[in-house]
């Protein structure tokens, strides 16, 4: 797995290629959650999913032998943008690991 940088910002975009994909990643906070949009190389994944602490951000159909992202949170906390420089992280999952963890 691989940390996402993300700041202790309310709403913030970033651009990051992983495992030669392009993406671009948005998160807001939204009505006191956080709310995310992916695209990968131009297409949109995502828009505006709610997240949710310790669970896959992208439906696995849209995987597309590619990684996927999740929120480690402390104490399965929502994800918090005010925690992200310390105990929120967005983290990448690639696509061998989730083959390893699947079988």
């Amino acid at each position: 797995m691989m940390q996402i940088p993300l700041i202790a910002t309310a709403n913030q975009s970033l651009s990051i290629r992983l495992e030669d994909r392009r993406y671009e990643i948005t998160i807001q906070a939204t009505a006191g959650v956080m709310a995310a949009t992916i695209t990968r190389d131009e297409t949109l994944l995502v828009q505006s999913l709610r997240c949710h602490p310790r669970a896959m951000l992208l439906p696995s159909y849209k995987e597309d032998d590619s990684g996927n992202f999740i929120f480690d949170t402390e104490n399965g906390e929502y994800p918090d943008y005010t925690k992200f420089e310390s105990t929120h992280a967005l983290l990448y999952v690639s696509h061998a690991e989730l083959e390893t963890s699947r079988e």
